[in-house]
Order: structure tokens, then C-alpha cells, then sequence
């Protein structure tokens, strides 16, 4: 995962590029084209969007690229699972 230095819009627009759209991505998060491209012309991704653009892109852009006031750098990372997939047990076992 490469962190996006540019800011919260070039993390946001790469999510675009990488769903296919800004329509597509729109459609994924259940909104419109619109909010998207506001989203993206004020640098500012609403916090209840920031988890499932990182799930959407596997994690490729991040939740702290998204929302660095809102997810530090240095916060443990997470499992992430591809939208819709069942989340696969661990191992297990000794």
C-alpha cells in the first residue's frame, strides 16, 4: 500500500480510477455522481464513506489517506475483505 501525499482528493481520485468511474464508484457507495465529485473538489470524504472506499480498492487507498484527522498513520493496520466476500477463519489450532 502506497500512501497517497498529495491528500485526501488524490486518494479520492484514485478510488475513481481504480473502480471504474466516478459513476461506479458512486453506485458502490449507494450515492450520487455528484457527491462523489464534491467529495472530491472540497477534500473532504464524509467518515461513514472512508471504510468501504478502502474495502472497495483493498486497501490500496487507505482509511488514513482518505481522513488523516480522523485515522492516524500510526493506528495498527486491518484485515480488509473485499465487499460482499465472507471473511475467511484464521487458522487454527496449535
Amino acid at each position: 500500500m502506497r500512501p497517497h501525499t498529495a491528500g485526501p482528493s488524490h486518494a479520492l481520485e484514485t478510488a475513481i480510477t481504480m473502480a471504474g468511474g466516478l459513476a461506479k464508484l458512486a453506485r458502490l457507495l449507494g450515492v450520487s455522481p455528484s457527491a462523489v465529485s464534491k467529495w472530491a473538489r472540497l477534500g473532504r470524504i464524509p467518515a461513514e464513506r472512508v471504510l468501504t472506499i478502502e474495502q472497495i480498492t483493498l486497501g490500496e487507498v487507505s482509511r488514513h489517506d482518505l481522513r488523516p484527522d480522523l485515522y492516524p498513520r500510526d493506528q495498527p493496520r486491518h484485515r480488509l475483505v473485499r465487499p460482499g466476500a465472507a471473511a475467511r477463519p484464521g487458522p487454527s489450532g496449535p
